[in-house]
């Protein structure tokens, strides 16, 4: 039988399974709101306590497994994760406000605290998204006349950290292993944190390549699930992986 902490870590990894679910009822049920209003017509009281019912229920399994995956230490602890559950639990309350309105039948309550929600629904969604893809994922199709990080260095000459390495960290792997996130206890964003290593402890041994995980997860196929980046992240080039080992080869100055 599974103990509590099993339960609770599964619970907590239920997070990005159920949050699309408050999501989707909130704006559904704005939408509808909106359309009998601009029909001015009221929308079934029924159907209205049933959306909003279920809005609140899914809110409520959202926050509370939200809460418990961040817990985790693979997230760490940032101002955008806190900004990230705050405004989660706000979300909750305003539709818990809106869920009390709807069934005592208070209109103007109601639609204030259903505006609220679907307010908040944006920053909240937003800072989520900055914790699971990086921040500049949602704009960086606006970015294409150039990268959304300093390019990756490639030189014949001798390889630093702040030159060569530290940008192409930024690039490939700071979305999952930087301040915002620290996934397997591992962060990137500064050379102290890389050399701390993570929870399996150091991924670079200056002069040993061949022992350095932050290289041997760059050589593997890439459907494996150990690989990294993973294969769905933008790939570093042969170049760069090279560029790479040679940095650790000579003593990862």
């Amino acid at each position: 039988m599974p103990d509590l902490d099993q339960l609770l870590g599964f619970l907590g990894r239920l997070h990005p399974v159920v949050l699309h679910v408050p999501i989707g009822v909130l704006i559904a049920l704005g939408v509808c709101e909106g359309w009998c209003r601009l029909r001015r017509a009221p929308l079934d009281r029924g159907l209205r306590v049933l959306l909003i019912t279920l809005a609140l229920g899914s809110a409520l399994l959202t926050g509370v497994s939200g809460w418990l995956l961040a817990e985790e230490p693979a997230y760490g602890a940032s101002r955008t994760l806190t900004l990230h559950r705050w405004l989660g639990v706000a979300l909750v309350c305003l539709t818990g406000v809106a869920w009390l309105a709807a069934v005592a039948r208070r209109g103007r309550l109601y639609a204030g605290s259903l505006l609220g929600a679907l307010i908040v629904l944006g920053p909240v969604g937003h800072f989520g998204g900055v914790m699971t893809h990086g921040p500049t994922f949602l704009t960086q199709p606006f970015r294409s006349t150039g990268p959304s990080t300093p390019p990756v260095e490639l030189s014949d000459g001798a390889i630093t950290y702040d030159i060569h390495i530290a940008p192409f960290l930024e690039t490939y792997c700071a979305a999952c292993h930087g301040v915002n996130r620290q996934r397997g206890g591992l962060a990137v964003h500064t050379r102290e944190a890389l050399f701390a290593g993570g929870d399996y402890g150091p991924v670079v041994f200056a002069g040993d390549p061949d022992n350095s995980e932050l290289l041997t997860r760059m050589l593997m196929p890439l459907d494996d699930e150990l690989r990294m980046p993973p294969a769905e992240r933008a790939q570093p080039s042969q170049r760069e992986i090279e560029m790479v080992a040679r940095w650790i080869r000579e003593g990862a100055q």
